[in-house]
């Protein structure tokens, strides 16, 4: 928890896919909720800018988006870049 508090005027969140982040050991909900308050925790450091990134493959394989990144666009001001 290093970064509470902190702001930066750019944050990028990478690996942005389902088994990544959130971890594929997160089954638990108690596991996925802490994932949940990582992830918060990551997009709301940005002052100006945030980018959300995601592979469509990982290791060979396809890979599907994270579940927090369409949570962070629809938070009250997400929004998407055009």
């Amino acid at each position: 928890h290093g970064a509470k508090g902190l702001e930066w005027q750019v944050v990028l969140v990478c690996g942005l896919e389902e088994g990544t982040f959130p971890s594929q050991h997160a089954a638990l909900p108690e596991a996925m909720e802490e994932e949940r308050r990582l992830a918060y925790v990551a997009v709301t450091r940005a002052k100006r800018t945030l980018v959300l990134s995601h592979s469509h493959r990982r290791y060979g394989r396809a890979a599907r988006q994270s579940r927090f990144i369409a949570e962070a666009l629809c938070a009250p001001g997400g929004s998407a870049a055009a």
